[in-house]
Parts: structure tokens; C-alpha cells; sequence
């Protein structure tokens, strides 16, 4: 392998520029170079949340080693984004190429499109012997729509026959507009049609065709209906439509050539390159004969389209429903990966960044590879990270000489990105990626709607039993968790000893010094009492100044409130405030089936020990 050619084009799975792509995907395997496509499923026209996940898809060019880059930028319609990756190209002296939209320092390709209509009109009136012609343009006022209306003017001219702006309709180039329009020409010469009826696109002149159909008309034999831009739909279409298409081979080639050239070291002089467009000559001029039958080939190849296309909803849909039941992510991993080789069979991965998800280790990158299939069906689901620099496996590169990336996210979150093994012309093959990948992108949505609701279930839960100041225990959580300390302790064949304790002295401190100060004397005597305590027990705080303990007896009552009384002691030579921390404990035993049955009556035992000494101390209230 030479290296990687990136394209950055955007829509493969509608109806647009695939020959293009197809045309320089061939020529460049055909030279040892792999392909890298770069899809976004919109056009990032609109400034919005779907857009800004859509446009991450074009964010991964840094992480592969190119030897050039061919955007569109006619299709990607945000110039930002065209012109970064632009500009990271030429500072590494990576050959640009821009298709049809000038960007500085790159090889700009062009097709000259006007020159290409005269070609049509020419052909209608030269070839077929047309003399009245009708124009359907595009949008009145529209650049290429007066290049159209120029080119036709031009050719009428050059014959001859007399140029006359009432010929001249308008259909935007749309569907029901371009309906309208022909439905005009009916009516203005009263049933009788032109010689041509020429359109500015493909589309328009398909929408024309049915229009003169559905009233009878038979085509080319009553009139001829051409198009422009050579869009797949116009071969499918019974009759065919003469059209033109750009001269795609020879830009190839042109793209390819200097690709080649800057890997030998030629110098990197970009610069504006015009190509011609191909007439494609069809049935609705009267070049090709049309076939018995024609129609009903159409409809059955159509309708076995539309039928493995509800195949794949239906796979879908249901795996939607099947996952749809607030399971984690590698659950849905796993029966997302069915999907994997029921509706795209082919080479894939998934690669998904798991912080959306509850993880929180994303050595490398930061993405895992999520999902993987590999020839024969074979599945795995290995959620490793991905190296450093790297957008997909060993594996799949080795399987595959051509590959699409497509964003996963849910609007601006971007979870990460899928790859498959896939062939620009493979439109339908596009269609079934982005159903898959829309599914998928509301079940991760849903996944990590489900994440961040069980986090803060669990957020809300430790608050719920967590006193916030000292983040031990609160009166709640004491009572709950001292049902396990209960059951520690008849496992082990011991007893308990409850605590009460009560930090003397803390309204002097606050009238004193301020509640701040007051605050720390709650904390510090709480860090104090629950390392006392240990792994041996819980440590609560019950009230503003009063705490509560449950251990197991391990030590004596001596021996407990002599270590908590060192610790305090030690604190108070350590900070060196100008008020010392006084605490006043309790302690009293209980067996286990006290503490079960009469916990109360044992923890007022322990606090009428605290306050007999509470009220010895010189801090007692």
C-alpha cells in the first residue's frame, strides 16, 4: 500500500456525486493507494446541534497518515470546516483538491457545464432535427440556471432558430415545480408539444417525462425530453434520459496523476483545472431504443429495492424494540452486534467514547473499539481502547481497500464513529448505513439518558443518608446501615457497642468566632470519631453538635474514648486556635439481639453516659 487518500464528502446515502468518487476510488487502488471517505449524513448547512455532531465526522483527518485530500466542498456547506482541513494540508505539503469551489492553495476542479448544455441542445437539433425547443430552467435569476438559459440561447442561435423568452419555464429544479412547468407548456399550445422539451437538470426532466406521459404522450415519439448532470435516476428511468454527465474519468485520472507525482517529489503547484461533461445519450431522444417491457423491469428492480429496504427497517426497528429496556452499554453492545451482520454485512466497526456511558479509564484516544465484524459473520465485541493516532484496526484495513467513516452522536454529544468497508456507487448499501446508524444513535442516546439518571439516583441516594458538612452518616443512613453492622457482628460471634457522643463548647465557638470556625470544629471532631471507628463500625451525625456510633466490641469503653480523647488533644496543639475541641462520649454494650430489638433503649443508655459527662466538662452548656 502507498498510503491513504482521504475524500471528505458528505450525503452518500442520497442521490448525488458518487460517480465521482467511484470513478477516483477505482483509479486510485488501481495505483496501490487505500481510500478513506469521510461522510457527514447532512450537509452542515444549518447551525445547529445535529450539525455540530454531524461535522465531528470531519475532525478525524489528523488521525490519519494522507498522502492527499480531495474535499467537496460544493457538498459540505460550511467553509470552516473545508478550510481546516485545508489548511492542515498544506502545511504538511499534503496535495489539496477541491471539487467546483476555489480554495487558496489547492488544486481547484472545475467542469465546464455551460459548454456541456450546448452539447445537449446541439444534439437534439443536429442528431433528431428539432426546431421548436422549450427550456425548463432551474430558479429564475439563478447563476446556473442564466448559464442554462445562455447555453440554450446560444446553440438556437448558432442553427439558426429564433430564440423566444416565452419558451423559457421555470422549475426550480424540483420535482412539483418542474410538474407546474410542464403542465404550462400543455397548456399554452393547447395540447400540441414542442419538438424538445430541454431541462436544466435531470430531476426536472424526469418530473417532465411523467407529466407528458400521464396525459398520453409518448416519449421521444411526440417529444423529446432531455436533462443534465447525469444523476443515476435518470439511467433507471423508463425511457432513459438523455442527459450529460461531468467528465469524471478524466478528473480522476488528473487527481490521481499529481498524487502520484507529489509521492516522487514533483513540486506542489496547485492550480485551477476545467473538465468537460460526457453526453449521455438515452431513450428520450430516440439514440437508444427503448425495450419491450422497459417499465415493468423498472418497477420489479424498484420494488425488490423497496423490499430489502423494509427488510432492513424492520431489523432495525426491531432492534430497537429489543434494546429499549434501560439496559447498559455492553448489553446493547451485544445485541446491537446482531445488526452488525443481519443489515450491513459487511466489514465494520464501531468505535464509541465510554465516558458517556459510566466508564471513566480512556487510555489512547479515548474511543474503544465497541463492536467488530470481520468476514464470515464473525463477531466480537473486545471494548479495548484504540491506540493513539489510530482510527480503526489492523483487521479491517487488511479486508478492506476502501472505507467510510459516519458520525455517531446524539446532536452535539459525540459519542464516536463507525467504519465500514464501502463503495461510493453502493448507494443502497449507504441507505441501509444510515438507518443502522440512526438506530443506533437513539439507543446510545437512550443509554446515556439511562447512565446519568441511574448516577444520579445514586448521587441523590448518598446525599439521602450523607450529612453534607462532614459526609458522615446522617440519622437516615445511620438507622439503614446499622442493620449491617448488626449482621457483621452475629457472623462473627460478637457483640456491640453503641456511642453517643456530643462536641462541647460549639455555641461558644460560633458566638466567638464565627460560624465558619464552628463548622470546622463539627468536621474535624466527625474525621476524628470515624477513624476511631474504623473499618470496625459506622459513625454518624445525628444532630448539630451530636454524633452516634455502632461498632463491634472489640476494646473496652476505656480504651475507645481514650483514643478519640489523644486524637482531640493532639488536634488542639496542632491547630493552635485560640479555643480548644471538647468531646463528651457515651458508651454503652449491647448483644445482638438488642440492637435488633431495642436499639433505642441501648443508644439513650449511651447518651445518658455522654451527658453525665458533658456536664462535668468545662464546655458544658
Amino acid at each position: 500500500m502507498k498510503g491513504i487518500v482521504a475524500l471528505f464528502l458528505p450525503g452518500l446515502h442520497t442521490t448525488g456525486k458518487h460517480d465521482h468518487a467511484q470513478y477516483l476510488r477505482n483509479k486510485l487502488l488501481d495505483n496501490g493507494y487505500k481510500v478513506m471517505i469521510f461522510s457527514s449524513f447532512t450537509d452542515l448547512f444549518n447551525k445547529d446541534a445535529i450539525n455540530e455532531g454531524e461535522r465531528s465526522i470531519y475532525e478525524l483527518y489528523d488521525k490519519i497518515d494522507m498522502k492527499a485530500a480531495v474535499i467537496y466542498p460544493e457538498l459540505i456547506k460550511d467553509d470552516d470546516v473545508c478550510n481546516e482541513i485545508a489548511g492542515y494540508c498544506q502545511k504538511r505539503r499534503i496535495p489539496v483538491f477541491s471539487m467546483e469551489h476555489d480554495i487558496n492553495g489547492a488544486y481547484n476542479i472545475y467542469y465546464d457545464y455551460e459548454r456541456s448544455f450546448n452539447k445537449i441542445v446541439d444534439h437534439i437539433i443536429e442528431k433528431h432535427n428539432a426546431k421548436d425547443i422549450c427550456l425548463i430552467s432551474g430558479i429564475k435569476g439563478n447563476s446556473f440556471s442564466d448559464a442554462r438559459e445562455a447555453a440554450y440561447r446560444d446553440s438556437l442561435e448558432e442553427h439558426g432558430l429564433k430564440f423566444d423568452e416565452n419558451n423559457v419555464y421555470y422549475g426550480d429544479f424540483w420535482t412539483d415545480p418542474a410538474k407546474r412547468a410542464a403542465h404550462q407548456i400543455i397548456s399554452d399550445r393547447n395540447g400540441r408539444l414542442p419538438d424538445a422539451v430541454v431541462c436544466a437538470n435531470d430531476t426536472m426532466a424526469i418530473a417532465a417525462a411523467l407529466v407528458f406521459q400521464e396525459h398520453g404522450y409518448v416519449i421521444p415519439d411526440d417529444v423529446i425530453v432531455t436533462g443534465f448532470d447525469g444523476i443515476d435516476r435518470a439511467g433507471i428511468f423508463s425511457p432513459s434520459i438523455t442527459t450529460a454527465q461531468p467528465d469524471y474519468k478524466t478528473a480522476s485520472d488528473y487527481i490521481c496523476s499529481k498524487i502520484i507525482a507529489a509521492e516522487k517529489g514533483a513540486p506542489f503547484t496547485p492550480e485551477s483545472k476545467v473538465f468537460g461533461c460526457q453526453l449521455c445519450k438515452g431513450q428520450s431522444c430516440g439514440c437508444r431504443n427503448i425495450k419491450k417491457n422497459a417499465a415493468g423491469s423498472v418497477y420489479f428492480n424498484l420494488d425488490e429495492m423497496i423490499t430489502w429496504q423494509q427488510t432492513y427497517r424492520l431489523h432495525n426497528d426491531h432492534m430497537m424494540l429489543r434494546c429499549m429496556d434501560g439496559r447498559g452499554i455492553e448489553s446493547l453492545l451485544e445485541s446491537v452486534s446482531q445488526n452488525f451482520a443481519e443489515v450491513v454485512y459487511m466489514p465494520s466497526e464501531l468505535y464509541l467514547d465510554p465516558t458517556f456511558f459510566g466508564y471513566t479509564d480512556t487510555k489512547g484516544s479515548g474511543k474503544v473499539l465497541a463492536i467488530q465484524t470481520l468476514g464470515n459473520n464473525t463477531l466480537s465485541m473486545p471494548f479495548t481502547p484504540l491506540e493513539e493516532g489510530r482510527l480503526c484496526s489492523d483487521e479491517i484495513l487488511e479486508k478492506s481497500d476502501s472505507l467510510i467513516f459516519v458520525p455517531v452522536h446524539c446532536l452535539e454529544r459525540v459519542y464516536g464513529y463507525a467504519v465500514f468497508d464501502y463503495e461510493p456507487k453502493n448507494v443502497v448499501g449507504a441507505w441501509r448505513i444510515y438507518d443502522f446508524i440512526t438506530h443506533l444513535n437513539i439507543l446510545l442516546a437512550s443509554v446515556e439518558a439511562t447512565t446519568q439518571l441511574n448516577e444520579t439516583i445514586e448521587q441523590l441516594g448518598v446525599l439521602y443518608i450523607h450529612d453534607q458538612l462532614t459526609e458522615l452518616l446522617n440519622r437516615r443512613g445511620f438507622y439503614r446501615e446499622l442493620r449491617r453492622v448488626v449482621d457483621r457482628a452475629e457472623k462473627e460471634g460478637k457483640g456491640l457497642m453503641i456511642v453517643s457522643g456530643d462536641l462541647n463548647g460549639l455555641k461558644y465557638i460560633n458566638d466567638n468566632f464565627g460560624h465558619n470556625e464552628g463548622d470546622y470544629a463539627i468536621s474535624a471532631t466527625a474525621k476524628i470519631l470515624s477513624d476511631a471507628v474504623g473499618d470496625k463500625g459506622i459513625c454518624a451525625r445525628f444532630g448539630g453538635d451530636e454524633y452516634m456510633i455502632a461498632m463491634l466490641d472489640d476494646e473496652t469503653h476505656d480504651s475507645f474514648e481514650a483514643r478519640v480523647y489523644t486524637a482531640v488533644d493532639k488536634l488542639n496543639l496542632k491547630n493552635n486556635k485560640p479555643y480548644d475541641i471538647c468531646v463528651s462520649l457515651g458508651c454503652e454494650n449491647a448483644t445482638v439481639e438488642e440492637a435488633r430489638t431495642n436499639v433505642q433503649e441501648v443508644m439513650k443508655l449511651a447518651d445518658d453516659k455522654m451527658f453525665a459527662k458533658k456536664i462535668k466538662s468545662r464546655h458544658h452548656r
